[in-house]
């Protein structure tokens, strides 16, 4: 008789499967941030640019 309890317990490959999605999606969430940061990098240095031509005049 089987334990409806239990969990299925997971093969190796399953295992490793779903362990190589889950870091593909730490991945593509490292790079949306590293994009949103490269775009917050992008804006200062364009605001620095207007500050420097303000000052020189």
């Amino acid at each position: 008789m089987v334990d409806k309890g239990k969990e299925k317990k997971l093969t190796l490959k399953e295992q490793l499967q779903k362990d190589i999605l889950g870091y593909n999606q730490q991945i593509v969430n490292l790079a949306a941030q590293t994009n949103q940061v490269i775009g917050q990098i992008k804006e200062a240095r364009g605001i620095l640019e207007f500050i420097k031509k303000e000052e020189d005049g």
